[in-house]
């Protein structure tokens, strides 16, 4: 399920797990009340698209950021969407998981797609509903679209505290979505030593593993957290279980 074709001795096999589902996505998918029944689509943003009739081609998201009143640096955002409906008011993101699997992590992509689309203007105003799909149920949650004045002001922000501020290792988002809304008592620093301390999970990037003694969580990292995705949690409504057939 990660865009490779299953081989060898076991490939009939996972070509058939992988075929039930994708059998459960569609039937879940087309047991919520709210499900778009129109065609999905991708959208393609900046540069490069698929030439398929599901895919469609966007302009790029221009920032213009301002490091000091000396400099001023243009960030061009390209690449593709997740899953959109038609009308590019629903977001649908798959987990060959069940559903106890669930993460608020999985909601980032379809929130940063919704903020491109307002922000390019595509869409406006209303609501953007992001459905999870899982092989034994679907978890519907709701954002409110920002207008593009607050999606540019939230990229910007991104950008600019990925390439000026605090590297990101200090603040795993798991721990993030654990202090903001599973209402845990700890503070975010110490929640974030504990992932970081935790053997059991692995901590890395393209570069190599992140060991817990080379990174401390900053002492101002509930304010950075609040910073960088404090319009992700603004417009998020919630996240109800649908009733399942």
């Amino acid at each position: 399920m990660q865009g490779q074709t299953p081989t060898g001795f076991f490939k009939q096999a996972e070509m058939r797990r992988q075929l039930k589902t994708i059998q459960a996505w569609r039937s879940k998918y087309l047991s919520a009340d709210d499900a778009p029944p129109e065609a999905l689509i991708q959208a393609f943003f900046g540069r490069g698209h698929d030439s398929g009739a599901a895919s469609v081609a966007m302009p790029p998201v221009l920032l213009n950021l301002k490091p000091n009143k000396q400099i001023e640096k243009q960030i061009e955002l390209s690449g593709r969407s997740g899953i959109l409906s038609k009308d590019m008011l629903h977001g649908i993101v798959c987990q060959p998981k069940n559903e106890k699997s669930f993460k608020y992590t999985y909601l980032l992509q379809p929130f940063l797609d919704c903020v491109c689309l307002s922000l390019l203007g595509m869409i406006a105003d209303g609501f953007f509903t992001v459905h999870v799909l899982f092989t034994d149920g679907i978890k519907k949650v709701i954002f409110r679209i920002p207008n593009p004045e607050e999606g540019r002001k939230f990229l910007m922000t991104a950008a600019q505290d990925m390439l000026m501020i605090s590297h990101a290792y200090t603040l795993p988002l798991d721990a993030i979505m654990n202090w903001k809304l599973q209402k845990k008592s700890s503070s975010l620093e110490d929640m974030i030593t504990r992932v970081l301390e935790n053997a059991r999970q692995s901590n890395s990037c393209s570069f190599g593993p992140v060991r817990a003694e080379d990174y401390a969580p900053p002492k101002d990292a509930e304010m950075l957290a609040e910073r960088r995705l404090g319009l992700f949690f603004e417009c998020m409504f919630g996240g109800g279980r649908e009733k399942k057939p």
